[in-house]
């Protein structure tokens, strides 16, 4: 943000120390799509995880309870800094879990992507001073890509093919944790893991990332 409100250029671009272009034009490719009527944000990669979905599937016992119907009351019952107790017979994740939206939870991840300098200068709601905060910002209640789409703005995710993919077809872009990620336009450190990983750990990211089959299924129409 220190950067967004110091150099002059029209448009911006952020990634991190772990990024590995994939292609020749990588750039151009973002630059170009970030410059399209009605975009946003163009990211390298996007994801539908959920940081309160995914407490809820990682703790042994609780797990059954990360379905549609659990996670749509949760969305409801649980705004930022909630206050009071929670009277409904259901286990209550602590504090930042409740700052999530939950699954599914499309945003850009924050690991490199490029946005119009104005746009971004203005979109942050909270200070940055910790882990959480950063995790917030990329994918909380009020995070970049809800408030790009707030503005009426479309998050897109920019592939190694130079296409770009609205939300809805993320899924099916063949980059961040799905298939051989062979669609990646910049690797990271997070990819780079998956690529190495067993086949059971790749599934369970997958899960985290997209949802299984059946729970991506019902989630969406939930939605809807």
């Amino acid at each position: 943000f220190t950067a967004a409100a110091t150099l002059p250029h029209e448009y911006v671009g952020f990634f991190n120390s772990y990024s590995e272009p994939q292609v020749e034009g990588w750039l151009a490719h973002l630059s170009r799509h970030a410059r399209s009527p009605g975009v946003g944000l163009a990211g390298v990669s996007g994801s539908h995880e959920s940081v309160l979905s995914g407490w809820y599937l990682s703790n042994p016992g609780l797990d059954q309870m990360a379905t549609p119907k659990t996670l749509l009351w949760l969305d409801r019952h649980l705004p930022r800094r909630l206050a009071g107790p929670v009277t409904r017979t259901l286990a209550v994740p602590p504090m930042p879990f409740r700052d999530f939206p939950a699954y599914p939870n499309p945003h850009v991840r924050t690991t490199g992507f490029v946005v119009r300098r104005e746009l971004f200068a203005g979109l942050r709601d909270n200070p940055l001073l910790e882990k959480w905060d950063a995790a917030r910002l990329e994918s909380g209640r009020s995070g970049l890509t809800r408030q790009v789409q707030k503005r009426g703005l479309r998050p897109v995710v920019v592939g190694r093919d130079g296409l770009a993919y609205d939300v809805a077809d993320w899924p099916k872009s063949g980059t961040f944790r799905l298939g051989d990620q062979g669609n990646l336009l910049v690797s990271d450190n997070h990819t780079r893991y998956f690529d190495a990983a067993t086949v059971p750990e790749r599934e369970w990211l997958s899960k985290l990332s997209w949802g299984s089959a059946a729970f991506a299924a019902r989630a969406t129409r939930r939605a809807g």
